[in-house]
Parts: structure tokens; sequence; C-alpha cells
């Protein structure tokens, strides 16, 4: 079911009685004559195609912090945070997160936006005033912000998030 009230069917299981004559397969039977089989059909790969297509729609594009593909994007200010915001990089990764650094030339407005309009769960923007604090601002999809966030409190806080 899916948030719309819809019913999906994901894996199947088909009984085809015309694709062998299609493909004019035979099998010789135990009293040595020539039999049609029936095919038997498993449609895994479209499940999974039908899967994603479900799970994206629910969840209107915006996956659980636990499913989304990249989960963190950090974003600097300037150029002059990079070295800090590898730093938060490797924390996350060594914690099994799945985080990535923008480091494109564009201002920070639009770096959020294009966060934003992928839809990752988490952005952590990175300025002088984090550097000079040893902290992160913590950005969700949805526009609110958290001051001050510790690198202890941001990596504890996305591992509880990745347990689900």
């Amino acid at each position: 079911m899916d948030a719309m009230g819809r019913e999906w069917q994901c894996g199947t299981v088909q009984v085809d009685f015309n694709l062998p004559t299609n493909f004019g397969l035979e099998y010789i039977d135990s009293d040595q004559s020539r039999k049609k089989p029936i095919m038997l059909h498993l449609a895994i790969y479209g499940s999974i195609e039908r899967f994603f297509g479900i799970i994206l729609e629910h969840f209107k594009g915006h996956l659980p912090f636990w499913l989304a593909p990249v989960q963190v994007r950090v974003l600097t200010i300037t150029d002059q945070q990079t070295a800090y915001a590898n730093g938060v990089i490797k924390a996350l990764r060594d914690a099994g997160i799945r985080v990535e650094l923008d480091e494109s030339g564009d201002q920070i407005s639009a770096k959020i936006r294009r966060a934003q309009v992928e839809k990752l769960p988490w952005m952590v923007v990175i300025g002088q005033k984090e550097v000079d604090q040893q902290t992160v601002t913590l950005r969700h999809t949805d526009g609110k912000q958290e001051f001050g966030v510790t690198l202890d409190a941001l990596v504890k806080r996305a591992v509880e998030l990745n347990a689900y």
C-alpha cells in the first residue's frame, strides 16, 4: 500500500502457455512423444523497479536518513573551511555514514538549494564561525537549522538515525 492508499504488486510468478509455442520449444516425454513445456516466469527485476518506484512515491522523494544514497552533504561557505570539512567528512564516514562534499565554487545559497532539490536528509554548513568553534550548522531539507552542533553530537545522531 503506498501513501495514496493504492495497492501495488511487487513480486510475481507467472505461468505462460504461449511463449513456449512462440519459441518453438519442445521436450521428449518418457513415452518418446514430443510435448510443449509450460514456462514459469519469476519477475524479480521488474519487481525491484516497481519497489523503488513505490518507495520514492511513498516518501515523495524524501527518503529516510537510513535509506538515502547520500545521507549528508557538507557545504562550505568558502574554500578556507575545506580542511575542517574534510575532518567532518572523515568522522562521518568512519561511522558508516554516506557523506559527500560540495566542492563547487557556488555561493552557499546555491549549494543549499541544490541539496534541497536533491532532497538530501542533512546539509552540514561550515563557515569560519563553525571552524573557530569546532562545530557545524545542521540544516534539514525543510529549512530547519541547528547551530553550534558539535562533531561528536552530529556523528552520534547520524549513527542513531542510520540504525533503523
